[in-house]
């Protein structure tokens, strides 16, 4: 993946932290992590769903991300919010180390309540088998495996089908956009 490519597309994404207005704990935070050659996604599989889906690594804002001040919930803290959610997430998830967050890639639209930050991140390491996100260990949440894509692999001929299905689906566009 050429980066500068990469940044003329995002441009085109919706980047702007101000549109985002509804509260911290609604906000989900996600990464398209690189490490090395690799590129990390989680596939999951809900339980009673006979089909899986890949996501990427993240999760929701949580308050311990949130300054604590008398102002904790004024938005000039947003883009610091964010990032602090993200790393978090990332070493509870893949048990990152020497987490680098690049860019801001997009932002989706709301969803039911919920909106997503999408980023792109590289790491120096990860260990799948050091995850200690509580979600691994709920069965009522289903299955997660490590998915390592190298770039030639993620393309418009698998995306959006059954090996390679992304939530939001507009993010699986961007995907294509970045790396064909």
């Amino acid at each position: 993946m050429d980066k500068r490519h990469m940044r003329e597309v995002i441009s085109r994404q919706n980047r702007d932290i101000s549109s985002i207005k509804i509260p911290f704990k609604r906000i989900k935070v996600r990464a398209l992590v690189k490490c090395g050659s690799d590129y990390l996604f989680i596939r999951r599989t809900r339980p009673g769903k006979r089909f899986h889906y890949t996501t990427f690594s993240g999760g929701r804002v949580k308050n311990r991300d949130v300054p604590e001040s008398d102002d904790r919930f004024d938005r000039q803290y947003l883009p610091i919010i964010l990032e602090k959610a993200l790393v978090r997430e990332l070493q509870e998830e893949l048990a990152c180390q020497l987490i680098k967050v690049v860019d801001l890639m997009s932002i989706s639209k709301v969803k039911e309540h919920d909106q997503e930050v999408l980023y792109y991140v590289e790491v120096g390491s990860y260990d799948w088998d050091k995850k200690t996100g509580k979600e691994f260990s709920n069965p009522n949440k289903g299955t997660y495996e490590l998915l390592k894509l190298k770039s030639s692999e993620i393309n418009s001929e698998r995306l959006g089908k059954k090996d390679l299905r992304f939530k939001p689906k507009a993010w699986e566009k961007l995907l294509v956009e970045i790396f064909e």
